[in-house]
């Protein structure tokens, strides 16, 4: 189910609008306000668009390194897996 949900950042109020769990959405709203509250005091004079940015671009940086972590580990489970015969498959010890 749909519902509205307000986020307070310096003074400036945004209406998100989510159908996660409330405490899913609780936690995703206190990362926010936790990180904009470090880069705001970071950069006291920064306008809350400039923070946001920062905020965005961060989080697309820490994506991307997590997909080029999940890749690799996906690698080496494959690299892993194929030392070993397929499910019906037979080994040369079974034949």
């Amino acid at each position: 189910m749909k519902r509205d949900v307000t986020i307070r950042l310096g003074q400036k109020e945004y209406i998100l609008i989510t159908d996660s769990s409330e405490e899913e959405f609780l936690k995703v709203t206190n990362e926010i306000q936790r990180e904009y509250h470090r880069l705001s005091s970071q950069a006291s004079k920064a306008e809350i668009d400039e923070i946001l940015i920062v905020m965005i671009a961060n989080l697309i940086l820490n994506q991307l390194k997590l997909e080029d972590k999940l890749n690799s580990c996906v690698s080496k489970i494959n690299e892993v897996l194929s030392k070993y015969p397929k499910s019906g498959e037979r080994t040369k010890n079974q034949e």
